[in-house]
């Protein structure tokens, strides 16, 4: 009898298809390993770039149901690796429990581990580092918008600029740590670290002409003077 397996392929920026994680690849990639190991995709769930939050979690609970409803049936759940899984660790703990509880196998083809303590600990590390990259790329975005803001208006507070560079840099450093570049040598990191110091530097200097100024007028206005002119 030919196996049943149950699988997902997810792509969550225009970024990751043009690194080679397109829906296409993983659909062939997954349908690969049904093949290899005798058995058929019978039932294929996507999510695409242009999936909404509410979306996404839709369809991953549309996934779950699916396999806990058809666990006896089922050889597997598949996905390309892990962080195609789980972008969160309430989302890896569900996909625990279908091993757990339901004796379902969840299989990454891309990232082979064994079914033992030492396994499992490996996909949980995988699992932390896509959970950690979701969060800090979304304070990155934010820290982004909030430097350029900032480099435009001369708007808010210096320790705003520091911070958004010791998050990009907390989070380059990381990357060079762990050997995962994706490819861009690493004095092209460097350079970015010099931009991200640059402009929090720039920010951090009008910002504090703006509280300087802002100061000397309330101070001038405190003394009964024009604080423009000089004259009371």
């Amino acid at each position: 009898m030919r196996k049943k397996y149950l699988a997902l392929a997810r792509v969550s920026s225009r970024e990751q298809e043009r690194e080679g994680f397109s829906l296409e690849i993983q659909e062939e990639a997954l349908q690969a390993y049904a093949t290899k190991h005798d058995g058929d995709l019978v039932k294929l769930f996507r999510i695409a770039e242009t999936a909404t939050r509410p979306d996404e979690r839709r369809i991953f609970k549309e996934l779950l149901s699916y396999a806990k409803e058809n666990a006896s049936e089922l050889s597997g759940v598949l996905f390309f690796k892990v962080d195609r899984a789980a972008r969160n660790l309430f989302d890896y703990v569900e996909l625990e429990r279908l091993e757990f509880e339901y004796g379902l196998e969840v299989i990454y083809v891309t990232q082979p581990t064994e079914n033992t303590p030492a396994g499992r600990m490996m996909r949980r590390t995988l699992a932390n580092m896509a959970s950690f990259y979701t969060e800090q790329q979304s304070l990155d975005v934010k820290d982004g918008l909030l430097c350029r803001r900032l480099r435009g208006s001369g708007e808010g507070h210096p320790a705003d600029g520091r911070a958004a560079l010791s998050q990009a840099r907390l989070r380059r450093v990381g990357r060079i740590a762990a050997g995962s570049l994706g490819g861009k040598p690493v004095l092209a990191v460097l350079l970015r670290l010099h931009d991200d110091a640059t402009c929090a530097a720039d920010s951090s200097h009008r910002a504090h002409q703006m509280a300087a100024t802002r100061r000397g007028r309330t101070a001038a206005t405190a003394a009964g003077r024009d604080p423009r002119s000089g004259r009371s």
